[in-house]
């Protein structure tokens, strides 16, 4: 497996997205705070999920940075297959990771725990995700947060 080739993959697939966190007022001791928009090339969000499991193992690691493809863009498992992506752990764990739209969230998080890769993976990838949501240190009171706060309990009950 070559995670310089899934590198390559996801920064065509994702080339010219944007990602941008919302907007939202939190009250903290300091009084209200702001937090306004940040948009970003979204190929930084698969670089810092990638960085967050390199110590797992290289699977893990082409997975966090094809994780969105098969989702967000015109990418194929066929086309990863032809690319030499067609690891089957690999394969396996981006169809687990890939939501259907035929499920609802809960569900697409519990088949998510069922595959070892792509839960490590979403973990990742939902911590990246609630980064955007920090105040001071603390998340902000937002549903978002709380749905992937709710879904982090989930795939990590499967530790213990």
């Amino acid at each position: 497996m070559n995670y310089t080739r899934a590198l390559e993959i996801a920064e065509k697939a994702h080339r010219g997205q944007t990602r941008t966190t919302e907007k939202f007022t939190v009250l903290t001791s300091r009084g209200l705070m702001t937090q306004k928009k940040k948009v970003e090339p979204f190929i930084l969000h698969p670089v810092r999920v990638a960085l967050n499991v390199r110590h797992t193992n290289e699977s893990a690691v082409t997975v966090a940075l094809l994780h969105d493809v098969l989702e967000d863009t015109e990418i194929t498992s066929a086309g990863l297959m032809t690319e030499g992506l067609g690891d089957g752990h690999v394969l396996k764990a981006l169809h687990a990771i890939t939501r259907s739209t035929d499920e609802t969230y809960f569900e697409y998080i519990k088949r998510v725990s069922r595959n070892e890769i792509a839960r490590v993976v979403k973990i990742a990838d939902l911590t990246d995700n609630l980064n955007g949501f920090r105040v001071f240190g603390s998340y902000a009171d937002h549903s978002l947060v709380k749905r992937y706060r709710k879904a982090m309990s989930v795939l990590r009950e499967v530790d213990k």
